[in-house]
């Protein structure tokens, strides 16, 4: 598997495939086989089919003639809308087959079937590790400087989704030109994300912590979060802990099924432990019990925000 921050023009084969959740990276690896045509031979040498409907129209673009024929021609498949079947499948390794002077690239390799995917070199195009996404933040601030703890809050605030990290960068870097980035410029400038910030909710209560729960839910508020869109949060984290509780899959099969990070199963696991399987039901249905009465009219939303609050303070 090749990193999609570490791809070079030293590649092996001519096909690849795409797999990852961070947009960022998925465009960096498109826009480098982009790149390997030279611009002035791209009407020709560059096919991106989207969607890609059947295997007929990948065969007419390998099979397709380009007058720059000492150039390097690249096909980018995306969106391989249709599904495929038994006789599918050998045909795109006849098609593939013949496309040796050609690179091939499909952006998605979940748009492969499990019998060709051996065929592919995989760019993994998934979040980076806090340890090199603190090498790339480190090096961008390497004239400046920044410190140790406004890198981890940085990457803990986005999330690692390296498209939020690039645009932080740069107003980090606008705001403070010629000195050193604290963790305070982060704090003032970088908003933490909605998610992360509604698991820190959900754990200092699961952790009986009242004084910081209510500090977190006062600056929900302040910033302009309505009390229906927290609830809806906790609603869904506590969903979340509650499949995490009972459920005997492992954390990548439970995360591919509710359709999250394996990071966040680790977490509503680790979390869901501090509570008895009642305990994490009543939690949830006090949640869902105040969103229903809200928008049901049968409770002002300041009453029954109150008491799910209340609720989970106790729980």
């Amino acid at each position: 598997m090749i990193k999609a921050n570490a791809l070079t023009t030293k590649l092996d084969g001519n096909l690849f495939a795409i797999d990852g959740d961070d947009s960022y990276w998925r465009t960096v690896a498109i826009k480098f086989f982009i790149d390997l045509v030279p611009s002035e031979c791209r009407a020709f040498n560059l096919k991106i089919i989207d969607p890609l409907l059947d295997y007929d129209m990948l065969a007419d673009a390998v099979l397709s003639y380009s007058i720059f024929s000492t150039e390097t021609t690249v096909i980018i498949v995306n969106n391989a809308n249709f599904k495929e079947k038994e006789k599918d499948s050998l045909t795109l390794r006849k098609i593939l087959d013949s496309a040796s002077d050609k690179i091939v690239v499909f952006s998605n390799l979940a748009s492969i079937s499990t019998k060709n995917k051996g065929l592919f070199s995989v760019i993994d195009a998934n979040r980076l590790t806090v340890a090199e996404l603190s090498k790339i933040i480190s090096a961008f601030f390497s004239k400046q400087g920044i410190n140790p703890d406004a890198i981890k809050t940085i990457i803990d605030y986005t999330d690692r989704d390296m498209a939020r990290i690039s645009t932080e960068l740069k107003k980090l870097a606008d705001y403070c030109p010629e000195r050193k980035v604290t963790i305070d410029d982060v704090r003032l400038l970088v908003a933490d994300s909605a998610e992360r910030q509604i698991y820190i909710l959900t754990n200092a209560f699961s952790c009986g912590n009242k004084s910081e729960a209510m500090f977190l839910l006062n600056r929900f508020i302040s910033l302009g979060t309505s009390t229906l869109m927290i609830l809806g949060g906790l609603a869904a984290q506590y969903r979340r802990m509650l499949h995490s509780r009972l459920s005997a899959l492992p954390d990548a099969a439970l995360a591919k099924a509710l359709g999250v990070k394996d990071y966040a199963i680790v977490k509503a696991r680790e979390t869901s432990n501090r509570y008895t399987d009642m305990q994490l039901r009543s939690c949830l249905d006090a949640v869902t019990n105040a969103e229903f009465n809200i928008k049901s009219g049968i409770m002002s939303e300041k009453i029954a925000f109150s008491c799910a609050i209340s609720t989970l303070l106790v729980i």
